[in-house]
């Protein structure tokens, strides 16, 4: 298993420290100069990145064209397509346009899975699987995984647990 841990700006260069991998959110990369120079910096160096699509900071994905710009420019390791925040028919058609783009050769994309409740994403995570997507990122915090942070937490793991026990994820990764 590796690990990252996203990072507040002032950690942003301690992170080698403690992280396996660089996090990237793509709406950093136009705001804040230093930022884009450090992510930039790392890939030159072959730093591993996954980039995001900063739905959850921002409420929704970033600007499309602004993604695809960071992607050429970054050419991150993964890319994490957009998603619709518990709305798993909008997170399937969102992974479904992102597969007619190009990517650098580098770049694998992976998908995140959504639902309204535990039913309604399990369908989701079939149906990216099946759009062929090999790696599957778990969102936090769904109100379905129950009230609390220890209710999210253990929903959660109950939610990674039924997909990994499940054949026909046999031949996913996982993000969590």
């Amino acid at each position: 298993m590796i690990v990252s841990h996203e990072v507040p700006r002032c950690l942003l260069t301690a992170q080698y420290e403690f992280n396996d991998y660089l996090y990237c959110l793509p709406h950093l990369l136009d705001k804040d100069k230093e930022y884009q120079e450090f992510f930039l910096e790392a890939k030159h160096k072959g730093d591993y990145i996954i980039m995001d699509n900063s739905l959850h900071e921002l409420g929704e994905a970033y600007d499309h064209k602004r993604l695809l710009h960071w992607i050429q420019e970054l050419e991150p390791d993964e890319f994490i397509v957009p998603d619709v925040w518990m709305k798993s028919s909008q997170t399937a058609a969102q992974a479904k346009y992102w597969l007619q783009y190009k990517y650098p050769k580098k770049t694998k994309i992976t998908a995140v899975v959504q639902g309204e409740d535990e039913e309604k994403a399990y369908l989701c995570a079939l149906l990216l699987k099946d759009l062929g997507y090999k790696k599957l990122n778990i969102s936090y915090g769904a109100t379905w995984y129950g009230d609390t942070a220890l209710d999210k937490a253990l929903g959660r793991i109950k939610f990674v647990k039924r997909l990994l026990n499940d054949s026909n994820f046999k031949d996913i990764k996982f993000h969590l």
